[in-house]
């Protein structure tokens, strides 16, 4: 018998048997039954089976069968790992020729390993993790429909476009990012109906409508993949694409921002992802600090630092510089705002993220002209602009970066114009154009 007090409800089983339930409450599911409990097995059969049959012994193979397939899976998985060993040490084109032409890599196991491998750099590298993603797809459409189902191997390529399609989106190919993810839904359609892939791919389509300006869309596409993990049962999902929605909304409004952010991290499993629960409560203190709430953000960033300490990748410690320079200027410390924002372009300019490079002047050029420091404002601002139109970006920016630019050497920019030039990025930028070759080889 399981231990515990608890049984399984009939919602739980119903989502289980129309193949809704997220992952952990499928695990959950799956074990309970399997243990023995005679009472959540009798509900079972009345959701599962209408009929009053006896199903003792198809609970008997079924429990057979799930350990076979638990060693075939965990087999799989060891084969991936021998082999992700052989391909590591390759560089990016001698993987895609190695993948091409070798069918022994058409495996379930090495498509797994290489998507968990693109999650473990896609901070640090977003262009190798671009070709981890790339390899995944490759040997996704390679996989034998009789060995794993053709329904689901449809789930496995359609999972394998989305998450190239956000890691295209995150190195800047935001065109490439779209096509992947229209391809990832003509897959799903094709698949189980697995909600959390469809989530999964609602919440990255919702993030890319964000980067390109259309909130209301994004916003749109976030309820749904909130309401996707809702359906399976899955709170630390939901907490996942609550958080995210607060990341695409909270500049814009911040107070929705705030509410989506508590919520977020409300949902979420405690320690399975600390680096998403940093990201709730760094969203909600950057949402308090545009409220005006500056000592209630302050205190919750001094309370992160030590999970702050625990990520050096550039993506993290950007968003620490970028808080702690609006904090220091929220309280009037223009000296430390200033240091704060100059390391931050520094950082940027090492890492080549245009995008944030481009705020985060805007950012150091506002808090120089409040220092009187109008020559140096007016540089910045003026030496940045052939960038911009290298990367032939909307005119809107283009027109307002120069508008502000003239106003700052005339000493009359208004702290408005700042603030909207930064909107204007925020809402119009496209980032540069797709490199004629991504590095996937």
């Amino acid at each position: 018998m399981p231990r515990g007090p608890f049984h399984l409800t009939r919602q739980e089983l119903e989502r289980f048997r129309i193949n809704r339930s997220g992952p952990v409450e499928k695990r959950k599911v799956l074990a309970h039954l399997l243990a023995g409990c005679e009472p959540c097995r009798a509900s079972a059969r009345e959701v599962f089976f209408p009929q009053t049959l006896d199903y003792s012994r198809m609970f008997d193979r079924l429990e057979v069968a799930f350990v076979d397939a638990e060693s075939a899976i965990r087999a799989e998985r060891r084969r991936g790992e021998e082999l992700w060993h052989l391909l590591e040490p390759l560089d990016a084109t001698q993987r895609l020729l190695w993948v091409k032409n070798d069918p022994r890599l058409y495996m379930w196991g090495l498509y797994n390993l290489l998507l968990n491998e693109g999650r473990k750099i896609i901070r640090q590298d977003r262009g190798e993790a671009v070709g981890l993603y790339h390899l995944a797809w490759m040997i996704a459409q390679k996989l034998d429909p009789e060995a794993y189902g053709d329904t689901r191997v449809r789930d496995f390529q359609g999972n394998a476009a989305a998450q190239l399609g956000n890691a295209k989106r995150l190195y800047g190919d935001l065109r490439g990012a779209e096509e992947d993810f229209a391809r990832a839904e003509e897959l799903l359609d094709l698949g189980t109906g697995d909600l959390l892939e469809r989530a999964y791919l609602l919440g990255a389509r919702a993030t890319l409508k964000a980067d390109l300006g259309f909130f209301d869309d994004a916003s749109a596409l976030f309820r749904q993949a909130v309401s996707c993990a809702r359906q399976m049962g899955d709170r630390h999902q939901e907490g996942t694409y609550l958080i995210a929605w607060s990341s695409a909304t909270g500049w814009i409004d911040p107070e929705k921002g705030l509410e989506l952010a508590k919520r977020g991290e409300a949902r979420l499993e405690r320690g399975v992802d600390p680096h998403l629960e940093l990201g709730a409560r760094h969203l909600q203190a950057a949402c308090l600090g545009e409220l005006g709430r500056t000592a209630e953000a302050r205190g919750l960033m001094e309370a992160c630092r030590p999970l702050y300490a625990r990520y050096s990748d550039p993506v993290t410690q950007g968003r620490l510089l970028r808080l702690e320079g609006h904090l220091a200027r929220n309280e009037g410390s223009l000296e430390e705002s200033e240091g704060r924002f100059r390391e931050l372009v520094a950082l940027y300019e090492r890492h080549d993220f245009d995008f944030d490079l481009a705020l985060a002047a805007v950012e150091l050029a506002d808090v120089l002209s409040l220092r009187g420091k109008l020559a140096e404002s007016a540089g910045i601002l003026r030496g940045l602009y052939p960038l911009l139109e290298r990367l032939k970006l909307h005119a809107d920016i283009l027109r307002s970066w120069l508008i502000l630019q003239e106003a700052v050497q005339r000493n009359a920019a208004q702290e408005q114009m700042f603030r909207d030039v930064a909107m204007t990025l925020r809402q119009k930028w496209l980032r540069r154009p797709a490199p004629a070759t991504l590095p996937i080889g």
